[in-house]
């Protein structure tokens, strides 16, 4: 393989793409990719380069994710054909397999927006929520083609890997007053602070969020019969722009409490890891644990849904 990751100029090529191959001003970013390259294609699928000429957020969060795990010490493996999910993780006797997947802004009226470069506008939530949500659901159904066509194992875990690396530069922005894909997996909704004084802040629930035509979108994934396939789901919100040479440390996990099949804890202790610690009646907390250098686990904050 060719040590170049770009190829020369094509009609209907990636803008972004384009702009970093082409313009002087993303000088660092296109040595960042090339030297990404050089250690990912080894495990690059046929046709790579010429994918991500045209589908530039979906193939570089594939190669993102890939070295992040690599990184890991995991032992990964990929397909040259487009008709695995994309990764293929071997611990002892369960098989991980990790679906990379990059929601698009969309083009109806529920699409998130372009950026205002130099204005005011409100942060577009709702439709971000919308599209992290589809992407997910997609997932799903391609893991339920796995299993029918014998490539996955009911018996395998199954982990989609979900980058917010294509909604317009808004990724970043979501993760405020919780984790985003707290939203949308486990019905967090907006932060709320109690009149009453012995109680501290918590997330109200939302369980739904509206299409603009009235349609309600469930959010909270993780309790739904037909996502019990999915292990947990990882998630990054960094862009290629700006994304550090250090994939893993964006890296957050969030486990499915009802999953047929636990993500083995050789995965979870080597990132972010947040998982439902208890549940009443009145109310759902979850929390996080993160390596730490030789000492084992450290509680992270709490996330509260009422």
């Amino acid at each position: 393989m060719t040590d170049n990751i770009f190829l020369a100029m094509r009609r209907g090529e990636d803008a972004l793409y384009a702009r970093i191959r082409d313009d002087k001003r993303g000088e660092s970013c296109r040595q960042r990719l090339e030297q990404m390259w050089l250690e990912y294609r080894s495990y690059a699928p046929k046709g790579f380069r010429k994918k991500l000429q045209y589908e530039f957020h979906q193939r570089w969060w594939e190669m993102y994710l890939t070295l992040g795990l690599i990184r890991l010490d995991f032992s990964v493996s990929t397909f040259s054909q487009d008709n695995h999910p994309d990764i293929l993780l071997d611990f002892n006797n369960t098989k991980v397999w990790v679906e990379a997947v990059v929601p698009k802004p969309g083009t109806k009226s529920d699409a998130v927006p372009e950026q205002v470069a130099n204005g005011v506008q409100d942060l577009p939530m709702r439709e971000c929520l919308l599209r992290l949500t589809q992407a997910i659901t997609a997932k799903r159904e391609a893991v339920n083609s796995y299993i029918q066509r014998g490539i996955v194992s009911e018996k395998d875990a199954f982990v989609v890997a979900i980058s917010a690396c294509a909604l317009n530069q808004f990724g970043s922005l979501l993760e405020w007053p919780q984790p985003v894909m707290l939203r949308v997996l486990a019905g967090a909704g907006d932060l709320a602070i109690p009149l009453d004084w012995n109680r501290s802040t918590y997330s109200t629930r939302q369980e739904t969020i509206l299409r603009d035509s009235g349609s309600p979108v469930a959010t909270v994934l993780f309790e739904e019969e037909g996502y019990r396939i999915i292990s947990g789901v990882l998630y990054s919100n960094v862009d290629p722009v700006n994304a550090p040479l250090s994939p893993e440390k964006s890296f957050s996990l969030f486990l499915n409490p009802r999953a047929y099949v636990e993500v083995p804890i050789g995965i979870r202790k080597k990132m972010l890891t947040w998982r439902e610690k208890n549940r009443t009646g009145t109310e759902i907390v979850w929390t996080n644990t993160q390596p730490m250098d030789g000492r084992g686990y450290q509680p992270g904050p709490l996330a509260e849904n009422a």
